[in-house]
């Protein structure tokens, strides 16, 4: 009986991974598709959206099923050289993930503290696409080096792969990589959301102000006067009517700075939960390797993983035009798949 048991919780927590790696590529090559057919996505963040998709869907595509063999195994059976591949891109591509996320952050700011600036390179690709070569460059170049060197010099252990470089290393790394990107978001995202509550009690004043001078009574020179409205141009609005519309594209942009600080605020809120047993843990194990079971450091990788999944879903959920483009996508394959090949 205890055989059996073992045996269904093998074959479950097999199937749980195996579905995890390919929900993670699947969520994420949907995304990149949406980003790709959607005009309203061909924005500056758009291109940020469908950069760190990449990034998710190889941690879902090589990452996962590599840490899915190790998981049920228990040991390293695919080779020293895969093992280094395995590594780089576990390493690399959770870190571009990172530093996107702040990338997103950045955007966020630059939207609410300087909007003229940020309207004239919000659709301007070669923009993003600097920045989204930094965060490539960055993020492969802080550890693949280093993980080539020491993996060379360290000596291999057969069924085994591992990556320790020494403690001093591991705490600077942790620091740099993970700690201070995340605390910079955060006060990102903190100082955006004040700029944005100061936005909104302006927006409330001025529609007070209006509606004060609106019901405020007229005096008699007033009465007797005629004003700038009555002697416009017939059918040209006055400035109650453009002040009134001024306000109401104040509005929408706040409804679109809110909609974006949520997307953004879930966003951090579960690169947070999702990272933080690894950010604890990996330090800890460098100075003290018999402190963390290997199950416990097992989780902290597949929980970092999870990030990978869950960030392509926050978008459908908090971003209407993903969801319009994911409707749009599906009719497409649809129609494709009904009319089947020419």
């Amino acid at each position: 009986m205890a055989a059996v048991t073992a045996f269904a919780g093998t074959v479950t927590l097999l199937v749980t991974l195996v579905s995890l790696a390919f929900v993670t590529t699947t969520v994420n090559v949907t995304v990149m598709a949406c980003v790709a057919t959607e005009k309203k996505l061909h924005t500056t963040l758009g291109m940020y959206m469908f950069s760190l998709a990449i990034a998710d869907g190889l941690v879902g595509l090589l990452v996962m099923p590599a840490m899915t063999v190790y998981t049920m195994y228990g040991l390293w059976p695919l080779g020293d050289i895969l093992c280094t591949v395995w590594v780089c891109v576990d390493f690399s591509c959770c870190t571009v993930s990172t530093l996107h996320v702040l990338l997103f952050a950045h955007d966020r700011f630059r939207a609410l503290y300087r909007p003229i600036d940020y309207n004239a390179t919000c659709m301007n690709f070669s923009y993003a696409l600097r920045w989204i070569a930094v965060a490539w460059s960055v993020g492969t170049g802080v550890w693949i080096p280093v993980i080539l060197y020491y993996r060379a010099v360290s000596p291999a252990v057969d069924n085994d792969c591992y990556y320790i470089p020494p403690p001093l290393y591991v705490l600077i790394q942790s620091v740099f990589v993970y700690h201070l990107p995340l605390a910079l978001i955060v006060v990102i995202y903190v100082v955006c959301v004040n700029r944005l509550r100061n936005r909104f009690r302006v927006i409330a004043n001025s529609h007070q102000h209006q509606i004060a001078a609106t019901a405020s009574p007229a005096s008699p020179t007033e009465a007797i006067l005629p004003t700038v409205d009555s002697l416009s141009v017939a059918g040209a609005p006055s400035a109650d009517t453009m002040h009134s519309q001024a306000l109401e594209r104040q509005e929408q942009r706040r409804r679109r700075h809110i909609r974006s600080l949520q997307t953004l605020g879930a966003v951090i809120a579960a690169f947070m939960l999702c990272w933080l047993p690894f950010c604890f843990f990996w330090p800890i194990s460098a100075y003290c390797l018999d402190c963390i079971s290997a199950n416990l450091y097992q989780y902290s990788y597949w929980s970092a993983y999870l990030n990978s999944t869950i960030n392509p879903l926050l978008y459908f959920a908090f971003q209407r035009d993903f969801r319009v483009a994911f409707a749009t996508l599906r009719v497409r394959l649809c129609g494709c798949c009904l009319r089947g090949p020419d």
